[in-house]
């Protein structure tokens, strides 16, 4: 009794243990595919995300720096502003260049990823007009002077002189009032730039006077996060893999199983994120309606935003079809491993074939039916022939009878 109790609870586990295998293999085939997809888009995304290089980059190839000072300057080129003049426009776009502008911008993003790397305590921005400025009210006296020289005398009284405005040079006026009057109207100017020099606590104020940097301070923690996210997701990834082959009785068809698996989510995914590709353009479109004023800077940061998804959307798809042809990889190495039987077993319990399998002995073929059976089939039997008798074994017996 004792022994078929102990035989019957070791049967009860067996089933258990088998039942939890095939519960955590079922576990491991959902988050392998859930993982894999993961790590596929932070591979394609991280280096895009962490390095500054893509974000100036971008910024170049849509010539955004061209385009933001021309769509600053005709802002303020309204009937009645200094810059309605085209050639007090032309001095401005001189002055203020888009190198200039492209030297300041890459510093500060230059600046911001070193504090979202540690090395710095806060981000260091400082984008300075200062010497800019200067150069415009240089060219703009140049060219009050040169413009107030050429006019011709006036025919009425002029009880003010505006050198950028007036249409005539009052009669009498001498030089030292023409150098006051292009004084007066180049201090004027100056007020088309109302700060010179923008640090990292004017970008991005909102209402509370809380910077982007302030509002964010804890950006640098995820960023070390991210660093390595997609190695942790591959890692994880790896994992459930060898659960897979580990948990599933046949290693071949296991194997077989993980490579069609890899084919089929990367394939998948590679689909996935190109048929989205037109709905990600409309949130670029969006954002760009939402972030600028006025039309050109809402171009401006509709063509950097869908620039910079289209380029998160081919290396999801690139990363997306060399996984594919890993995964392909392993589905042939699955397919060129020995097949095992899942009959085994029963022909084992029902004598068919031997539990102590040998290589097969001299006179046994690779494709003997049953090596080292216990038991053979009346239908592989041959019949012997009878054997011949002795001829003198005949006579005698013959004359016996």
């Amino acid at each position: 009794m004792a022994g078929t109790g102990h035989q019957l609870m070791l049967t009860v586990l067996y089933k258990e243990m088998k039942q939890v295998r095939r519960l955590g293999l079922t576990a491991s085939q959902s988050l392998f595919r859930f993982f894999l997809a993961l790590s596929i888009v932070f591979m394609a995304i991280t280096p895009l995300v962490l390095s500054g290089d893509t974000i100036k980059a971008t910024l170049r190839d849509v010539n955004a720096y061209v385009r933001f000072r021309d769509a600053v300057v005709a802002e303020n080129s309204n009937a009645g502003n200094l810059l309605a003049d085209p050639r007090i426009k032309d001095i401005a776009k001189t002055s203020f260049t888009s190198d200039l502008l492209q030297q300041n911008l890459e510093s500060a993003i230059d600046n911001t990823y070193v504090w979202l790397q540690g090395e710095s305590p806060n981000p260091d921005i400082s984008i300075d007009f200062t010497n800019a400025e200067a150069t415009f009210l240089t060219n703009l006296r140049q060219y009050a002077l040169q413009r107030f020289v050429e006019l011709p005398t006036c025919q009425f009284i002029v009880q003010e002189i505006d050198p950028l405005t007036t249409t005539c040079t009052p009669e009498g006026v001498n030089a030292a009032q023409i150098t006051l009057a292009i004084e007066q109207g180049v201090e004027s100017a100056a007020s088309l730039l109302p700060q010179t020099v923008i640090t990292e606590d004017d970008i991005f104020v909102d209402t509370s006077g809380e910077s982007v940097f302030e509002r964010y301070s804890d950006a640098p923690k995820y960023y070390g996060i991210a660093q390595y996210s997609a190695w942790i997701l591959s890692g994880i990834t790896l994992l459930l893999a060898a659960s897979m082959i580990l948990l599933h009785k046949r290693k071949a068809v296991a194997v077989r199983s993980l490579g069609l698996s890899i084919v089929s989510v990367s394939v998948g995914l590679a689909l996935l994120t190109y048929v989205f590709g037109v709905l990600l353009t409309s949130q670029a479109e969006q954002l760009g309606s939402g972030l600028g004023a006025q039309p050109a800077v809402q171009q401006l940061t509709q063509n950097v935003s869908e620039t910079l998804l289209l380029l998160a959307r081919q290396n999801i798809i690139t990363v997306a079809l060399y996984v594919a042809l890993g995964g392909l990889v392993v589905l042939i190495a699955g397919n060129l491993l020995p097949r095992g039987s899942s009959y085994k077993d029963i022909r084992l319990k029902s004598g068919l074939v031997s539990s102590n399998e040998r290589p097969g002995q001299k006179g046994e073929t690779k494709n003997s039916k049953y090596r080292s059976s216990p038991v053979q089939s009346s239908e592989d039997t041959r019949a012997k022939k009878p054997k011949k008798r002795n001829a003198k074994v005949r006579k005698i017996t013959k004359g016996l009878e």
